[in-house]
């Protein structure tokens, strides 16, 4: 009983929080694009800039953790047709 209860909160509380960021006029498209724009900018080699293998897949990784999240939302969006 308590964890049906504890998860139906868990569920709208997640709910609420999509809800309120998806109603911001946040364009999460263009967020992914910022976002990707970033990666490469900080992955390209430059001049005295010469990060390591282990710096790199750090980024790659969480990048891809928070394209996943901004795609699963966008999903989410479109669903409940808020955004």
């Amino acid at each position: 009983m308590h964890t049906d209860f504890y998860q139906q909160r868990r569920d709208q509380a997640a709910f609420k929080l999509l809800k309120d960021f998806l109603n911001d006029d946040v364009d999460l498209v263009e967020l992914e694009h910022v976002l990707n724009d970033m990666l490469l900018h900080y992955l390209r080699p430059a001049h005295e800039w010469n990060i390591s293998r282990e710096h790199a897949l750090y980024a790659i990784d969480n990048s891809e953790i928070l394209m996943r999240l901004l795609r699963k939302m966008r999903e989410f969006g479109m669903k409940e047709e808020l955004i």
